[in-house]
């Protein structure tokens, strides 16, 4: 006797069980020959489920997607839904956003720039009225795998008046 496949699942030609559909995928009905990638904008971080789920705020999700990409560094999304990097929005001069987290930019602190450049990682110290040289080349990094660290430096020539 043949049953009808169940949603969430795949029952190809001549099958003799049910597959689950792969996470990034769904059948939404029974009787589906094959499942079908999520669309962009969508996710589904499961198998064998029958819908997608909208892609979160702070990130994009493009088709098949199991999980929503974050923005990248220095950009961000409050919408939800969101297709592709192109969606998020870059942080504006003066604000930040460090890493690939959160679905908004922060302010800089008080004595500190983005030296007016969106789409900023990170704020850097205002230069106080005084007058600096340009930053050298960066130091080889600390390490050869993982996270290391980079060194550049510049000399201050004269300090600020006042």
């Amino acid at each position: 006797d043949c049953e009808a496949c169940p949603a969430g699942a795949s029952c190809a030609v001549g099958s003799t069980q049910p597959k689950p559909c792969a996470a990034g995928s769904v059948a939404n009905a029974s009787g589906t020959a094959e499942c079908v990638p999520c669309e962009a904008g969508l996710y589904q971080g499961e198998k064998g489920q029958t819908a997608c789920v909208r892609c979160t705020a702070g990130g994009y999700c493009e088709a098949g997607a199991v999980v929503p990409t974050l923005c990248a560094s220095g950009s961000y999304s409050s919408a939800e839904g969101n297709a592709a990097q192109s969606d998020c929005e870059a942080c504006p001069a003066e604000w930040f956003k460090p890493g690939h987290n959160g679905n908004s930019c922060s302010e800089c602190p008080a004595g500190t720039t983005t030296n007016g450049k969106l789409a900023s990682a990170r704020c850097v110290c205002k230069p106080a009225d005084c007058d600096v040289t340009a930053w050298s080349k960066a130091t080889s990094c600390s390490k050869s795998c993982g996270s290391g660290i980079k060194v550049s430096t510049r000399v201050i020539r004269s300090q600020p008046n006042g």
